[in-house]
């Protein structure tokens, strides 16, 4: 008897604790501007590659760092909850951070006269342009 007592705090413990977070809508709003921040990042360093300022090591470390925090932010967005009206635009913007976190992952290798750079570019405003619209849905 006491070791199912036992077992159901743990499980119940357990359950609750692993449920995800709400976010409020405070959290939310900082969470975009953070997404933002992020791709706005990532543009001034493709200005920064374009012009050959970077050294390979320091390229490849940075990129690899904005990558993880984009990931970070789109794991943490995916497991958050929200009404059913908000889902959307969160979904949304995890998937634009997984975008970037991809563009990330091949800025590290790309040196600045590589001809993918303003695609890169483009690419990236475009994610930027599709956070700021859902973040205006909010």
């Amino acid at each position: 008897m006491k070791f199912w007592s036992v077992f159901s705090v743990v499980t119940l413990a357990l359950v609750f604790t692993s449920q995800a977070k709400t976010l409020s809508n405070e959290e939310l709003r900082s969470d975009f501007q953070s997404a933002l921040s992020l791709a706005s990042e990532t543009e001034l360093f493709i200005g920064q590659i374009e012009k050959g300022r970077l050294l390979a090591q320091f390229q490849a470390g940075h990129a690899d760092y904005l990558r993880d925090a984009a990931m970070r932010h789109a794991s943490k967005l995916r497991e958050s909850s929200r009404d059913s009206g908000d889902r959307k635009i969160v979904a949304t913007c995890a998937e634009q951070l997984e975008s970037l976190a991809r563009e990330l992952a091949l800025l590290s290798t790309m040196s600045g006269n590589d001809e993918a750079l303003p695609k890169a570019r483009e690419r990236v405003e475009a994610i930027k342009s599709s956070i700021t619209a859902a973040r205006a849905e909010l």
